[in-house]
């Protein structure tokens, strides 16, 4: 009886796998050969960015990046729901692709399309999608970070076991030791390669875009809890509040607190 229900349960779960699996999936190119993967840089017209991963529907492949890597305007407009964008359809440049990829997603032009005008998801809805041409396809790897994932898994699953084998020392003997020793080694092998591995399928091809991290670092709310000691605990949330309610930074609401009531508080954390 047991074993008629296990048939039937991984049945049924072979079956749910092939309706999820996407049936136009192609095989993915040897992680130490593929040329397109996370990391890799895209230009749009003339502007740079680093892919950061990549998606596959049932008959495409696609990278995604930032849907500021498109826009028109200034490298530091924020705002997806006002700032110009290049259109569905444009060209994208993928290093390591013979032939170029196709802008087919922008969240800026959906968010404008649909009228968004909450200030966060204007801000913060950063993504676009660049479909790759079929011809380059086979030469795709999307595992590099996902690798990273799966060796961090294996090595959790080995401290869970050593803690374990702690836990069955009896009489300050314990006979797991052979174990404990064995899942200390292959951890430090399997995370060293790993790490080796991100760092020179994926890590070395990323560039930072400073003005976009500038404007995160500035506009965080975090930076409310500097403040604390000048102007207390509660004081300094009602800050952050303001902050998310309003979409302004917490500089500009200390800048403005100090023109008005003249009160002497340096804007930190810039």
């Amino acid at each position: 009886m047991h074993r008629k229900a296990l048939t039937a349960l991984l049945g049924a779960a072979a079956i749910s796998v092939l309706l999820i699996a996407p049936a136009g999936a192609s095989a993915w190119a040897p992680a130490e050969t593929a040329t397109v993967h996370p990391g890799v840089q895209v230009f749009t017209e003339g502007a740079q960015c680093t892919a950061n991963f990549v998606y596959q529907d049932a008959s495409n492949t696609y990278l995604g990046q930032a849907a500021h890597c498109s826009g028109t305007g200034s490298s530091t407009d924020t705002d997806g729901c006002a700032s110009g964008s290049l259109p569905v359809g444009t060209p994208v440049d993928v290093t390591g692709a013979d032939r170029p990829g196709t802008l087919v997603y922008n969240s800026w032009l959906t968010m404008q399309s649909k009228g968004e005008t909450d200030a966060d998801t204007c801000a913060y809805n950063d993504l676009a999608l660049i479909k790759i041409d079929p011809a380059d396809v086979g030469k795709v790897n999307p595992s590099v970070p996902e690798m990273v994932n799966m060796v961090c898994f294996h090595v959790i699953g080995h401290d869970v076991a050593v803690a374990m084998c702690g836990e069955a020392g009896q009489l300050e003997l314990n006979v797991m030791t052979p174990y404990v020793a064995y899942a200390l080694l292959e951890s430090l092998d399997v995370m060293t390669r790993a790490a080796k591995t991100f760092d020179k399928k994926c890590v070395r091809g990323i560039t930072a875009d400073r003005e976009r991290c500038r404007w995160y670092a500035e506009n965080t709310v975090g930076l409310a809890t500097l403040y604390n000691e000048e102007l207390g605990f509660m004081r300094a949330a009602e800050l952050a509040d303001r902050a998310i309610r309003s979409g302004r930074s917490v500089k500009e609401l200390i800048e403005e607190e100090v023109r008005k009531g003249g009160r002497k508080i340096k804007a930190k954390g810039t």
